[in-house]
C-alpha cells in the first residue's frame, strides 16, 4: 500500500528537518551551561566512580593513537576471505573505532578490510593509525561521498532525501555507504563489540 503525500504534508515534513550545523570550538554559552549546570547533576544521579571510569577509558583509548599493540595480535589468517564492512567515523572515534574491528578479527578469526567513511575530521594521524592495524583499510572522505550521492541521488530528484542526510548526520552512516559501492555489504556502527564467534552474522555474510 502507497500513502500519496500532498505538497503541504511534504512542506511541513521539510519544516522538522534541521539545518546543519558546524562543530563550534571553544567555550560557547551551551558549553557553560552543560559542563557548569548539567554534568555536575549527572555525576550525582549516577555516581562519581561511573563517570571516572568513563574518563579513565577514554584516556586508554587515546594511548592506542601512539601504542597500537595494545590491540594485541591479528588472528591467524586463514583462507577464508576476509570480512568486509563499512564504518563511519571521526577523529574522536578513531581509537575506538579500531578496537570495535579487531573484536571483530578476534571472535571470528578472520581478517578485517573495513572501509572507513571519513566525517570530515579524520587527520593523516587517524588514518596512519587505522591503516597500520588494518592495511587493506579503505578511506571514503567527503568529495568521493558526494561525487557518489550526485551520481546515484541527485539533489534534483532526490531533494528531501538529500536535507534529511545534511540535517541528520547519523542518516550517512545509512545513505553513504551504500551509494559510494554498489551491491551487497554489512554495515556496522563504530562502538559495536563482539566478545564470542558472531555465528549469524558469519552466516548471513557468507549467504550474501
Amino acid at each position: 500500500m502507497s500513502i500519496e503525500l500532498t505538497a503541504e504534508d511534504l512542506a511541513r515534513a521539510e519544516a522538522c528537518i534541521p539545518q546543519p550545523k558546524a562543530r563550534k570550538t571553544g567555550i560557547t554559552p551551551g558549553k557553560i551551561v552543560f559542563w557548569g549546570w548539567h554534568y555536575p547533576k549527572m555525576v550525582l544521579r549516577e555516581g562519581v566512580g561511573v563517570h571516572l571510569g568513563s574518563w579513565t577509558g577514554k584516556r586508554a583509548l587515546h594511548k592506542l593513537l601512539n601504542k597500537p599493540e595494545l590491540l594485541g595480535r591479528r588472528p591467524t589468517v586463514s583462507n577464508l576471505p576476509p570480512l568486509r564492512v563499512s564504518s563511519l567515523t571521526s577523529s574522536r572515534h578513531a581509537c575506538i573505532t579500531a578496537v570495535a574491528l579487531r573484536s571483530l578479527e578476534n571472535s571470528s578469526g578472520r581478517i578485517v578490510a573495513p572501509t572507513i567513511h571519513d566525517d570530515g575530521s579524520l587527520g593523516d594521524e587517524h588514518r596512519s593509525f587505522l591503516k597500520g592495524l588494518f592495511p587493506a583499510t579503505r578511506f571514503v572522505d567527503a568529495k568521493e561521498a558526494s561525487q557518489a550521492l550526485d551520481h546515484a541521488l541527485p539533489e534534483t530528484a532526490y531533494p528531501f532525501l538529500r536535507k534529511l542526510r545534511e540535517g541528520f548526520f547519523m542518516m550517512r552512516k545509512f545513505i553513504d555507504a551504500h551509494v559510494v559501492d554498489q551491491g551487497w555489504k554489512t554495515v556496522m556502527d563504530a562502538d559495536v563489540f563482539f566478545f564470542r564467534r558472531p555465528e549469524q552474522l558469519l552466516a548471513c555474510i557468507g549467504n550474501r
